[in-house]
């Protein structure tokens, strides 16, 4: 049997390998715990450092999480950026 964790992973490293020129990643670590949420992100980052050019569009509800991993962050309520 597989983890929640290892699900997510491996989720993401199938986007990855398909070498995509945007990647939007939806509540990627959501109910995970701490360390494995950081696996995913370093995963995520690492991947972003061998390919700058590619967009990643990042969706939280985690604020530190995309204060730590994200360059720009842009806030909605109630359908609008705020």
């Amino acid at each position: 049997m597989v983890s929640g964790g290892e699900i997510q992973r491996i989720s993401i490293m199938r986007c990855l390998a398909i070498n995509a020129k945007y990647l939007i990643l939806d509540e990627p670590t959501s109910m995970l715990d701490v360390s494995t949420q950081a696996s995913i992100m370093s995963i995520l980052s690492r991947s972003m450092d061998r390919n700058p050019k590619r967009g990643e569009l990042l969706i939280t509800h985690d604020i530190d999480l995309a204060s730590v991993c994200c360059s720009r962050i842009y806030l909605m309520s109630e359908g609008r950026i705020i």
